[in-house]
């Protein structure tokens, strides 16, 4: 059995000044901010039979707003639409669980992983219905968001070749 562990802190900090006239397009308020996360991930793999491996892992992760996410207010030229920025915007905080199944031998490789993470204060961009000088709006918004999958791959090798000769 094997087991791994890590820890990570993690700290943005982001200040910017004000610029233009309040009410104009190009206005932006001034900003100052900390982002800060601890995270972490835990796994482990065993070997359930000679052929059959387990591996189970949990993890979280983050990500802060960036600079458009907190502080657009104007058109966006490469997708031809209106931006408004959040400044009120969270971290993202992920939580990640995976399980993995491998059986293999001389000739057969048979592997299947299932994950599911969680996204707390997942960051996007909801259109308005509204318009400004012919663009669409669109505003950053936070919610919570599932992500869930799975992978499988399947190999063999007939004899006389066998598997362990292509994974050296």
């Amino acid at each position: 059995m094997i087991f791994r562990l890590s820890l990570r802190f993690d700290n943005r900090r982001l200040e910017t000044k004000e610029h233009g006239e309040e009410g104009e397009e190009e206005f932006f308020a001034p900003i100052e901010r900390n982002f800060t996360s601890y995270n972490g991930a835990l796994g482990v793999k065993f070997q359930v039979l000679p052929a059959l491996t387990a591996r189970i892992n949990g993890a979280s992760g983050f990500r802060a707003p960036n600079l458009a996410e907190l502080t657009a207010n104007g058109s966006h030229e490469g997708t031809n639409r209106y931006e408004i920025g959040n400044s009120s915007l969270d971290n993202e905080q992920n939580f990640q669980l995976d399980l993995a199944l491998e059986y293999r031998n001389e000739h057969f490789e048979l592997f299947a992983n299932a994950f599911h993470n969680k996204i707390n204060n997942y960051i996007y961009l909801n259109p308005t219905g509204e318009f400004i000088e012919e663009d669409p709006v669109f505003e950053y918004f936070q919610n919570d968001a599932r992500l869930y999958g799975g992978e499988a791959r399947y190999s063999y090798s007939p004899p006389p070749y066998s598997l362990a000769a292509y994974r050296e």
